[in-house]
């Protein structure tokens, strides 16, 4: 009866981290989203992982000239084993010089992972070219 007993508290210790992953993930996919609709690109980059930070901040410089307006996400493929999701987006945008708004596809790569001795989701993939 006690071997029962744990199964099923660590099989419900399983669930509730997994769904925990989930919840947390959703939030950043959220928070980071909503920081590029407001054109908050300097905040945006806490999300990116070291190791595509300084590519990222560049792409973000790149667009002095580009107001994001919108986004919209597409699909997400979320890998609970891997601790990966892929998320597509898309993003509504114009450049500050002409009248006309214009929508790009983006691929958020996403993993879970630990910088710095925090845990949390990091985006492995940089901003997309704005053409």
């Amino acid at each position: 009866m006690r071997n029962l007993i744990a199964v099923l508290a660590l099989a419900l210790a399983l669930t509730s981290c997994s769904h925990n992953l989930r919840e947390e993930f959703d939030t950043s996919l959220s928070k980071y989203n909503d920081l590029l609709s407001r054109n908050e690109l300097g905040a945006a980059n806490r999300y990116a992982a070291n190791s595509i930070r300084e590519e990222f901040i560049n792409r973000a410089a790149a667009l002095k000239d580009e107001r994001i307006v919108d986004y919209k996400i597409i699909n997400i493929r979320y890998a609970e084993e891997k601790h990966r999701a892929s998320v597509d987006v898309e993003i509504s945008y114009y450049n500050l010089y002409h009248n006309k708004v214009k929508s790009l596809q983006d691929i958020e790569e996403w993993t879970y992972s630990e910088e710095n001795g925090a845990k949390g989701w990091r985006l492995t993939s940089v901003l997309p070219e704005f053409k």
